[in-house]
């Protein structure tokens, strides 16, 4: 198993669990929702990926490092987002927190790319 892909599957729990803490007075409801499913499809396409041989090479190991260093920083901002209640704050956090989901949605795509790419050829 891939280590990275383990950390970064723990990583996306815990922003789910932070985004369960945000109140909906900090961010509406639908946006969170929103949120927690992206999240939720980028853990499950890491789990999927987990499972496969060619994440043990040399380039599985380091996509699987930036997604995980993707998704810490996700955490992060996700972490001052739950704490944060003055709006400008909020909507900036916000934004901030999108930009880095769709960095981390990226990294997961060129993730299953690549394993998908490995399958393709080896078939």
């Amino acid at each position: 198993m891939s280590t990275a892909l383990e950390d970064a599957e723990k990583t996306c729990d815990e922003v789910l669990s932070l985004l369960d803490g945000i109140s909906t007075r900090t961010l509406p409801l639908k946006v969170k929702e929103d949120m927690r499913k992206r999240v939720g499809s980028v853990r499950s396409l890491l789990s999927t990926s987990k499972k496969k041989m060619m994440m043990r090479t040399k380039m599985g190991k380091q996509l699987a490092q930036q997604g995980d260093i993707n998704l810490k920083e996700l955490e992060r901002v996700v972490d001052e987002l739950s704490k944060e209640s003055r709006a400008k704050l909020v909507e900036e956090l916000f934004n901030k927190a999108l930009e880095q989901l769709t960095k981390v949605e990226a990294d997961v795509d060129k993730i299953v790319m690549y394993w998908k790419n490995y399958e393709a050829v080896l078939t």
